[in-house]
């Protein structure tokens, strides 16, 4: 076993991300996610699964994704990237299919 293969994917996942290749990163967080699920990573991963769902209005599993990663996270502090998580996964779908339904009642424009 590699000691470091955890942060490896999960930089390589970050890699993917960066060059915008969001979901080839996707894939590649959830493995993390999957593979390391009592690491700190997890919890920041899964939510970039999220992140990535809630992009492409898969927001059931957006929150559901947000979801595990606020369960993994008993504090801000507990995360490599502090605070990136503190928001609540239902007002995330609260907010987003309120500018949904804003956005379909709005008149096109040109």
């Amino acid at each position: 076993d590699y000691p470091l293969l955890e942060r490896a994917l999960f930089e390589l996942a970050w890699s993917y991300k960066s060059k915008g290749d969001v979901a080839t990163a996707k894939q590649w967080f959830q493995k993390v996610a999957d593979q390391f699920p009592n690491s700190p990573l997890a919890a920041e991963s899964y939510f970039h699964v999220g992140q990535t769902e809630f992009e492409n209005a898969q927001f059931e599993s957006a929150v559901k994704a947000y979801s595990v990663a606020a369960t993994k996270t008993a504090s801000p502090e507990n995360s490599p990237r502090q605070n990136s998580m503190v928001v609540s996964p239902a007002s995330i779908l609260r907010t987003n299919r309120a500018e949904v339904d804003q956005a379909s009642a709005a008149p096109a424009t040109m």
